[in-house]
């Protein structure tokens, strides 16, 4: 064989087998895409506010033979909640027959979205082209502001990271595509302070069934770049206790709504245990609303209660509170769930008061032996509720002090006790240490009490008294508690322990004398002299008896007391 057969032969063998060899060529791609946030950067007016955005491609070429992406979305998970993750429009385009459409997945966690797309190829595993080429969006996030700082506070913010980004093209060969990322920003400024919702009175309390009293719901900082337009709330209160006369708009509102805005729309509803109530302010004819919205302070409603239960002894107090629930404050938008605020709840109280029985004056000064003073016992604030048709009492003091010269009947309870009642009984009756009163009114002829009865402020008796014992310097000065004891309070029905009702003691004091100062004037001179001399020889039972004259208390005025004042003669206190 010659040599050219053999060349031949050589280059035959040869082609053959390199055209039995499958060799696999990888795709080469210049770097021109890239995945982003879009837009770049968002800003969220106010919490709860629901915003998209998308996770979007750009700069792929058909020869890229791209089929999938796969991304992370990072973000901060106390400022954003990821609510939900849709597909594109990007690849749908590409994915028509042969190919077998789209697929999506998606996982949401607690700080990044997972999510992956990818064109289905036919039935027998094959792409087919066109591929994808150009831009578009492969995914929409749809996210909630779920914090807003208040200010004085700076504005919050987070990245919107793409991470683990994977662009996958026909072979499925990692590390696939190569691209660039581009994350996102996302950023919410400090709203003005949260307007705040507020029961005004805060507190109401009441004495009186059947009483009415108003409560004023109000608006405080409502700033006017929340372009409020309504608010609706309930008001909770104790129905046992109270019942809603009436249901008034307030200026609030009003005061924002006039042309071309159309008024306000203004309804209520009474309900067994709560009101409900909505103010709207009205658009333009064409549905638009204008500026000024509202901003400040002020009243949106007043509800009037009426108070329908009154406590019984020995409960003297019944209350609730008026609370604030199921409130919105609705802007221009109309969507749910409006404008974040604060509310304040009320409180309510019916207290019966209990009455005072008291001495009067409290304090009582004497400055001289066998001097007289009277005190009266007084009544305070009765309850005309409480039915009170008596009063008994007693009223102790120190027998070495003080004697009892009198006792005479008040003018409070004959002030109630005309016909058809028959007048008071008035009864008394003086103890070694203590007085005891009774006074009564008269019921009719049939034993029946009639309204009004007796209530307000009063005099049930006045007790006089005479100082018996006054102290001598050095000895300090003597005193007593005219104490009050024993107190009663019978109501008509007549059944104890009666009303309820605090008692407020007195007091008694005398000044030491100096000796032979039988007049108390502070000196002692002629004028004791003369009263010594008047009363000399003198016992208990002569007229001219003059106890501050028994400077020895032996009870006979003789030589013995006049030498006392002799020994003291020009002698005065300080």
């Amino acid at each position: 064989m010659n040599k050219l057969v053999k060349l031949l032969i050589s280059m035959t063998l040869t082609v053959t087998f390199l055209l039995s060899i499958t060799v696999t060529i990888p795709l080469t791609y210049a770097i021109g895409a890239k995945l982003y946030v879009d837009p770049s950067a968002y800003t969220a007016t106010w919490e709860n506010e629901v915003f998209d955005l998308n996770i979007t491609i750009e700069g792929i070429e058909e020869g890229m033979e791209l089929i999938g992406v796969e991304f992370k979305l990072g973000f901060n998970a106390t400022l954003l909640k990821a609510l939900n993750v849709a597909e594109g429009s990007f690849f749908a385009g590409f994915a028509g027959d042969p190919n077998q459409g789209t697929i999506i997945s998606y996982s949401i966690q607690d700080d990044h979205v997972l999510c992956a797309v990818v064109i289905m190829p036919d039935q027998y595993g094959v792409y087919h082209a066109p591929f994808p080429s150009g831009s578009g969006t492969i995914a929409t996030i749809t996210f909630k502001a779920t914090y807003q700082p208040v200010e004085p506070d700076l504005l919050a913010s987070c990245d919107l990271v793409l991470y683990d980004t994977k662009l996958v093209d026909t072979t499925g060969e990692p590390p696939g595509i190569p691209h660039d990322t581009e994350d996102g920003y996302y950023e919410i400024p400090p709203t003005p302070p949260r307007p705040t919702f507020e029961v005004t009175p805060e507190n109401t309390s009441v004495s009186i069934k059947g009483e009415e009293f108003s409560v004023d719901i109000d608006v405080w900082n409502l700033n006017a770049d929340f372009e409020a337009i309504g608010f609706e709330f309930k008001l909770g209160f104790d129905a046992t206790l109270l019942e809603v006369v009436n249901v008034a708009e307030g200026s609030f509102f009003a005061g924002f709504a006039g042309d071309p805005n159309q008024g306000t729309f203004f309804t209520y509803a009474i309900k067994d245990d709560y009101v409900q109530c909505a103010v709207v302010i009205m658009p333009d004819e064409n549905a638009v609303y204008h500026a000024p919205f509202p901003s400040g302070s002020g009243t949106i409603a007043t509800i009037t209660f009426k108070s329908i239960y009154l406590p019984v002894e020995p409960d003297l107090l019944a209350s609730c509170d008026l609370v604030l629930y199921d409130t919105k404050l609705v802007d221009t938008t109309g969507e749910p769930p409006g404008i974040p605020h604060d509310t304040n709840d009320g409180y309510y109280e019916i207290l019966l008061i209990p009455s005072t029985l008291e001495v009067s004056p409290e304090n009582n000064w004497v400055v001289c032996k066998c001097e007289e003073f009277c005190v009266d016992i007084n009544v305070k604030n009765l309850d005309i509720r409480m039915g009170v048709i008596g009063i008994e009492f007693k009223l102790g003091f120190n027998a070495t002090l003080l004697e009892v010269v009198n006792v005479t009947e008040g003018s409070f309870f004959a002030g109630f006790a005309g016909d058809p009642h028959q007048g008071t009984f008035f009864t008394y009756a003086i103890k070694d240490d203590y007085v005891v009163v009774a006074v009564v009114i008269m019921p009719d002829e049939y034993g029946v009490y009639h309204a009004p009865f007796a209530n307000g402020n009063g005099t049930i008796a006045t007790i006089c008294f005479h100082a018996i014992y006054q102290p001598v310097e050095p000895n300090p000065l003597a005193s007593c508690e005219l104490l009050l004891f024993d107190t009663k309070m019978p109501d008509r029905a007549g059944n104890p322990p009666g009303a309820i009702h605090d008692v407020k003691s007195g007091y008694y004091e005398i000044e030491p004398i100096i000796p032979g100062d039988l007049n108390c004037d502070g000196i002692v001179d002629i004028f004791d002299l003369v009263r010594a001399a008047v009363a000399f020889g003198s016992t208990p039972s002569d007229p001219n008896w003059d106890s501050s004259a028994d400077l020895n208390g032996d009870e006979i005025i003789d030589i013995f007391d006049l030498v006392m004042i002799a020994l003291h003669f020009g002698e005065s206190k300080p």
